[in-house]
């Protein structure tokens, strides 16, 4: 009867981790930079990232240990064995290192026996992500791999902590709250993750839908090249299907077409003035701005403040950009830019082809 109570005060105490662990998942699949570490994890400092981040969730889950019978009752396998699920071996080995060593520093009779057990599931879960694929990786999935490196654990204790009589005495006590939290905390974050990746490949179907239907409705006027004319009308539509507070195309020197916010200062047939514009022009690639000092702009009360510049290229030849902006600073959401990202290929692609068909007409002219 006492043993029942205690294994429930266990598992209810290291319920509070949850907590900790649905944070770290939500932030984690929020933030961009992460989400290309976890892609490319072999990449040196998404590597270093990674485990830094993962390392950190696996030593508190150390720190927030319940002492039972000279060891610990934690959590800290559930942040060893995200790590491998999702960076790899590279990274579940090294958070199983360092987060092993941790545990083996903070002392007791199983130090040495979970600090090697640390290191052995970080890599089992990365080996695993590396054979089936992060995007093929289920909730099931994980809630195996957690099973099985908390049984092995459990096994490695009772077979190389001695006493013996203290290692049973203890895993009789821990054994089904720590698996079962484990495994709990394991699924939470693996659903977490995979919810905000079905938001996101959402989010990019409908960026894509977006600039399939500005490819469509642009067509009728790109098919005359990119001038001034052209422009307006691609510009006007953009505008108006985005919903953002404005839009500008230039060519290489000109504002083509400026709709929206600020078109007292940036106005088509002049040259454009913002740094922004100048860089993307100059090294040919897509430009995200979070403030007013990173468009550049000249004019000391532009409204405008984030946005995303991105080049139209004709060719191998940067002839111009489209730049989609706001009054709002801070992050732009990863579908704006996807979206400023798919409209410049759409257009750059327009473009070539009126100037093949301006050639055609001309060589039949001749």
């Amino acid at each position: 009867m006492f043993g029942r109570i205690e294994m429930l005060d266990i598992a209810i105490s290291l319920l509070s981790d949850m907590a900790l662990i649905a944070m770290a998942a939500y932030l984690i699949g929020r933030s961009q930079y992460i989400v290309a570490c976890v892609n490319k994890p072999t990449v040196f400092r998404h590597w270093l990232t990674l485990t830094s981040i993962f390392s950190l969730l696996s030593i508190l889950g150390t720190y927030n240990g319940i002492p039972v019978e000279g060891a610990l009752a934690n959590t800290r396998l559930v942040g060893t064995l995200m790590s491998g699920i999702m960076g790899g071996p590279a990274v579940g080995l090294s958070v199983g290192v360092v987060s092993g060593l941790h545990r083996y520093l903070v002392g007791g009779f199983t130090a040495e026996t979970c600090g090697v057990a640390a290191v052995l599931g970080g890599l089992f879960a990365g080996l695993i992500r590396q054979k089936i694929g992060l995007h093929n990786m289920t909730w099931k999935t994980a809630a195996w791999v957690a099973l099985v490196s908390e049984i092995a654990q459990k096994m490695m204790v009772l077979v190389f902590a001695k006493p013996f009589e203290a290692a049973w005495a203890l895993e009789s006590i821990i054994a089904i709250p720590t698996t079962a939290i484990t495994v709990l905390g394991t699924v939470i974050f693996m659903f977490i993750i995979k919810d905000i990746q079905f938001q996101q490949e959402a989010s990019s179907a409908k960026s894509a839908e977006l600039a399939l239907q500005i490819a469509s409705l642009t067509l009728p006027y790109l098919r005359q090249g990119l001038n001034r004319e052209s422009a307006a009308a691609t510009a006007d539509i953009i505008h108006r299907l985005t919903k953002l507070d404005s839009v500008s195309i230039t060519d290489q020197t000109t504002v083509l077409a400026f709709v929206g916010l600020g078109s007292d200062h940036h106005q088509a047939g002049e040259p454009f003035s913002t740094e922004s514009t100048k860089q993307t022009l100059a090294d040919g690639e897509v430009t995200v701005l979070h403030n007013s000092e990173e468009r550049g702009c000249p004019v000391a009360d532009c409204p405008l403040n984030s946005g995303v510049v991105a080049p139209l290229i004709v060719r191998g030849t940067t002839v111009g950009t489209i730049k989609l902006s706001s009054a709002e600073k801070g992050e732009v959401s990863e579908s704006t830019i996807k979206i400023a990202s798919g409209i410049a290929e759409i257009l750059s692609v327009q473009i070539e082809l009126a100037e093949i068909d301006a050639q055609r007409k001309m060589r039949e002219k001749a």
